[in-house]
């Protein structure tokens, strides 16, 4: 429905906040490996909790399907170095040393809660309120000459249906699947 906001008064900040405050995060148990609808309206950005243990270092790895799974993307990183990779677009080496491929100012804390946003032109990590690392797009452009990664990732391709948290790496290693994942919903909508 459209408002008049000269009719009636009322400012479109005062909409937006209205609209923000009846928004709630809902967590939802994650299953290992089972994928999840994705709904940009509910589920952006992508938040999720992991919870580490210090008796190993792990990895978490998020994959990401679009157009019903005829394309796919994925984000992971390394917990013990917090060396980064976004498929297609970074180098592929968790334990690399190139600064753009890191995440720096991580929270120490054991529980985590992650999210995940992108557009045309970055795809960035916040974790527990902080920006932990952003990627933008251009430099994968101007190092590779490459668009299919700011294409993929901007759901220029194909639009981002599912989603799913990988429990057993490529070569057997255990990662760290988060516990939960969260949604919004609408409180009186």
């Amino acid at each position: 429905a459209v408002v008049s906001t000269q009719s009636t008064g009322v400012s479109i900040l005062t909409l937006i906040f209205v609209f923000a405050s009846e928004c709630k995060w809902q967590s939802h148990s994650v299953i290992p490996d089972e994928k999840y609808r994705y709904n940009r309206h509910l589920t952006s950005p992508l938040r999720f909790k992991t919870v580490t243990s210090n008796d190993q270092p792990f990895q978490t790895w998020v994959t990401f399907y679009y157009n019903d799974g005829k394309s796919w993307g994925q984000l992971r990183w390394k917990e013990s170095n917090w060396g980064v990779e976004l498929y297609g677009c970074t180098d592929d080496k968790l334990y690399t040393t190139r600064a753009g491929d890191k995440f720096s100012n991580v929270p120490e804390s054991a529980e985590k809660v992650w999210e995940l946003s992108w557009n045309e032109t970055f795809f960035s990590v916040d974790c527990n309120g902080r920006g932990v690392w952003k990627f933008r797009f251009s430099d994968k452009l101007r190092e590779f000459g490459e668009e299919r990664c700011s294409l993929m990732y901007s759901e220029k391709l194909g639009i981002l249906t599912k989603f799913r948290f990988n429990k057993i790496g490529t070569h057997g290693e255990l990662l760290n699947v988060p516990k939960l994942f969260f949604t919004r919903s609408h409180v009186g909508l």
